[in-house]
């Protein structure tokens, strides 16, 4: 998929383009790499990471009115907005990788 971003709508939001994109990445896959999150636990004081995400299932079920539909929310606001409110969203062709044997 390629996004679209308009910048001018995301910032009235209070989004930047890095945001828009942070916010996908984390419905999709997690948050672990963007912005990590942990819990100690009181009792062994071990660090455990916490991620958050769609289930593999949502993922892989996903439709385009699901993806249009990601919710992304700016750090100073308590709602959210679909990504189809800041983004235009294309599908894209890649070229497939074939994998050969020798």
């Amino acid at each position: 998929m390629e996004l679209n971003i308009d910048r001018q709508q995301a910032s009235l939001l209070g989004l930047t383009p890095r945001d828009v994109v942070d916010n996908v990445i984390t419905a999709l896959t997690s948050n672990g790499m963007i912005a990590p999150s942990y819990w100690v636990d009181p009792k062994t004081g071990n660090n455990y990471m916490l991620t958050v995400q769609y289930s593999n299932e949502k993922v892989g079920s996903m439709t385009m009115s699901d993806f249009r539909n990601i919710p992304l929310r700016a750090t100073a606001s308590k709602s959210y907005t679909p990504l189809q409110s800041v983004a235009r969203i294309v599908p894209m062709n890649t070229p497939r990788k074939w994998i050969t044997t020798n």
